[in-house]
């Protein structure tokens, strides 16, 4: 067997497995796996009504899971966020007290799902604990509209 041969990455190919002598040796690769497809997104951009906070809003439609991101402005002291879904021509409804930080996480039932296209995401500053009257009582603080993409 011959010695020649050439050079591929730290290994050699002997001068018989090379089909060109002094070009690189041919290799394969195999992905291992199954390619996806992207998953579809809903977004939303909350952006100011009263004040200075803004937060980015993903819905990710197999899980309904609505991850909320506090994207600017200053958070109100004494004071607690609450989410809220408002369908069109309908009473909002509380999708909870967000962390203190402004975020917030949370898994919408298949129900509260359907009514998400053509709401409008809310954000407003209720007292400690969350609004008392399952309505917004404190100000909206930002608001959006979510987009499927």
């Amino acid at each position: 067997m011959a010695t020649r041969g050439c050079r591929s990455g730290a290994s050699f190919c002997p001068t018989s497995a090379a089909p060109w002598p002094g070009r690189p040796c041919p290799r394969a690769v195999f992905v291992s796996g199954v390619l996806e497809t992207p998953r579809p997104e809903i977004l939303a951009s909350l952006e100011p009504v009263s004040g200075t906070l803004a937060f980015d809003v993903r819905i990710d439609p197999p899980t309904h899971t609505v991850a909320v991101d506090h994207r600017g402005g200053d958070l109100p002291e004494g004071r607690v966020l609450q989410l809220w879904l408002i369908p069109e021509g309908e009473q909002p409804i509380s999708l909870g007290v967000m962390s203190p930080g402004g975020d917030h996480i949370v898994v919408l039932s298949d129900e509260m799902a359907a009514r998400v296209p053509g709401a409008t995401l809310a954000v407003s500053d209720e007292p400690e604990g969350g609004s008392p009257t399952g309505l917004p009582t404190g100000a909206v603080r930002a608001a959006g509209i979510p987009i499927p993409l």
